[in-house]
């Protein structure tokens, strides 16, 4: 399963949302053999967010961060975690953490960097990183689920700057 997770990642410029409990059983059987595997640890902690175990998310990042302090995944897992609990400004702060060395998340860095930004007012900086996120992964900037998907905030965004040829652009992606 995480083979074809790492290929979905590096093919897609997301890393996807896991629903699976098995996974849970299966990476903590894992880590008793080997405790300091960051990289199982990271996708535990992953595993964990997605299924919404808050209280799990920062304990096994900490782990992470423990090992690797500048781990740009564990810094955007919790930065995703804090932005969930409505922590905007140390969500802020751990997003920004894992945009400095290149994170499996770049997109929803970005993305949660983006809409933060927009919460704050600050137009140029959210159509930035809002940009970066489309420049990452334009597929997964389409596919929004319930939301309104990047292309239509960032022509909303441009429409309000008043640049009406890019939010055409966008609207026509």
């Amino acid at each position: 399963f995480f083979k074809y997770l790492d290929e979905w990642v590096v093919s897609n410029g997301l890393v996807p949302v896991v629903q699976n409990e098995n996974l849970v059983d299966l990476l903590q059987l894992d880590l008793e053999d080997d405790p300091g595997n960051i990289d199982k640890l990271l996708k535990l902690a992953w595993v964990y967010y997605c299924a919404g175990v808050e209280v799990d998310v920062p304990l096994t990042v900490g782990k992470v961060l423990k090992l690797d302090p500048d781990n740009a995944d564990a810094h955007a897992i919790l930065g995703l975690q804090k932005l969930r609990e409505k922590k905007t400004a140390a969500a802020e702060k751990d997003l920004l953490k894992a945009l400095a060395p290149k994170t499996r998340s770049l997109f929803r860095v970005n993305e949660a960097l983006g809409n933060i930004a927009m919460k704050n007012g600050d137009k140029e900086k959210a159509i930035g990183f809002l940009e970066r996120a489309r420049a990452v992964s334009p597929r997964a900037g389409a596919l929004q689920g319930r939301r309104a998907n990047l292309y239509s905030r960032l022509a909303s965004w441009y429409r309000e700057s008043g640049d009406e040829e890019k939010m055409i652009e966008r609207l026509d992606q």
